[in-house]
């Protein structure tokens, strides 16, 4: 089936389609505006639409837990307050380190949820707890299921790592959690990470000082994590 030609109609842009297009509506002083799709192909991608359903929106894969959903950025404090709302990816982590009850949890939460609302497809996360990040590794660790557990948290667009220092850190867990990181530093995937360690504590909770030192260097390599205090 075919439709009526017209000189000044556009073809329509189903692949291998070389009918023309319908107009929709005429403009000011009568200008035609087509359709993208001629009538055939319309109808088809109408039945198609009421039989599949339109994509469903997108869901994160850690939601917001309901003790920060009424975060107010200006009660955090500064400098804290003014990363929530203005912190940007660009290739670097975000480092927030400091003592506890600070709000540094409650600003990567705020954060995570503000780009996520901004664009649920550019922005997706991965928010875990160090708990949570040991629980996934713990599981798949030794079965078919490890690489895809890695490789997930390893190209997530942003990766939130809530509360470092909080794992219990055997050798398994410190080269897993070196490995996410370097990988994802290397390919300039996001990491925020929050903490309440200093570089030299952080240092002392590894077996394997080597693979410690290594870790920490690159949490305070100014190219790959930009660093604010909790206050």
């Amino acid at each position: 089936m075919t439709t009526p030609k017209d000189s000044n109609a556009p073809l329509c842009r189903n692949f291998n389609c070389n009918n023309t297009c319908h107009v929709r509506e005429f403009g000011e002083e009568g200008v035609a505006i087509y359709e993208t799709l001629c009538t055939p192909c319309m109808v088809h991608w109408n039945k198609m639409v009421l039989s599949v359903g339109m994509p469903k929106e997108p869901k994160p894969e850690t939601p917001m837990p309901a003790l920060f959903e009424d975060t107010e950025p200006e009660r955090i404090g500064e400098p804290l307050g003014q990363f929530a709302v203005a912190w940007q990816p660009s290739g670097k982590g975000l480092l927030i380190h400091g003592s506890t009850r600070k709000g540094k949890t409650r600003t990567a939460w705020y954060i995570a949820n503000r780009l996520w609302k901004t664009d649920k497809y550019k922005n997706k996360y991965l928010f875990l707890t160090m708990f949570e990040l040991e629980a996934r590794i713990a599981s798949s660790w030794g079965n078919s299921t490890w690489d895809k557990t890695m490789l997930h948290m390893t190209n997530v667009p942003l990766l939130f790592l809530d509360d470092l220092g909080k794992e219990k850190m055997t050798d398994r867990m410190a080269s897993c959690l070196f490995a996410l990181v370097d990988q994802r530093t290397m390919h300039q995937r996001p990491t925020i990470i929050t903490t309440n360690l200093t570089g030299e504590t952080l240092l002392e909770r590894f077996h394997d000082k080597e693979t410690g030192a290594a870790f920490v260097a690159r949490l305070k390599d100014p190219d790959l994590f930009q660093r604010v205090a909790a206050k």
